[in-house]
């Protein structure tokens, strides 16, 4: 089994899985608008005595916000994503980042909250008020005596 693959294409990149231990703290993007966690994870290579690869990965967003509360250096775990083309071209240059999408804790992890972990309740802007006025409908229904069902003349 290995522990980088990007045979696979998605529309957004080449989609990614990656094994490993995060190889420090990490780096909580500045932007206001959206919370950004930068960090590398280092991959044991089965090719090479005592060597690693590393991968600088950048996740958004809840996840990130996730991930700085769960995440420490040394934390071992297993990511899911897609490979992110960039370019510059005023300086001339371009390169690949690894937008990840799924963060599985596998050792070292911390625990998130409890109000973290549970899922969010879809948004009910105005569900209970059309449940009740459903609600009123079916009981007036309910209290109306049925109207006889007119039949049609036989010919």
């Amino acid at each position: 089994m290995t522990n980088v693959s990007s045979q696979q294409h998605t529309p957004s990149g080449a989609a990614f899985r990656i094994i490993g231990n995060v190889v420090r703290d990490l780096d909580m993007g500045k932007d206001t608008k959206n919370a950004q966690a930068s960090f590398t994870v280092a991959v044991d290579n089965p090719d090479a005595d005592h060597e690693a690869s590393y991968f600088y990965l950048r996740c958004f967003g809840q996840l990130a916000k996730d991930a700085e509360l769960m995440l420490t250096k040394g934390s071992r775990i297993e990511v899911f994503g897609s490979m992110q083309t960039w370019q510059n071209r005023a300086e001339k240059k371009s390169g690949v980042y690894f937008a990840v999408r799924k963060i599985i804790p596998l050792a070292r992890c911390k625990p998130l909250p409890a109000a973290t972990n549970e899922q969010k309740p879809a948004d009910k802007k105005g569900a209970d008020e059309w449940i009740a006025s459903y609600d009123a409908a079916v009981a007036e229904l309910a209290r109306q005596e049925p109207k006889p069902i007119a039949r049609r003349a036989q010919r």
